[in-house]
């Protein structure tokens, strides 16, 4: 699946679809660390596993929808 076409199916789900999507993307990530299987590195592993902590205790600062879009048009032209 192309990020394009991901990104579409993405915005159709409603915000809390998103979150739900968001955490298991995250869960399948630590899914495939503890099968050795993982893409990431040492520190970038360290900083997925920090920041999904934080979510898990609510402790991550939320951006809004508009901020997220704004940020990925600048950094990606989506």
């Amino acid at each position: 699946m192309s990020i394009v076409v991901l990104k579409e199916e993405f915005l159709k789900l409603e915000k809390t679809e998103q979150v739900d999507f968001g955490r298991f993307v995250l869960e399948r990530l630590f899914s495939n660390i503890e099968e050795g299987g993982s893409i990431l590195t040492e520190a970038q592993q360290q900083i997925v596993e920090e920041r999904y902590k934080k979510l898990e205790k609510n402790e991550t600062k939320l951006t809004s929808l508009t901020d997220f879009k704004s940020r990925m048009s600048k950094k990606y032209g989506l």
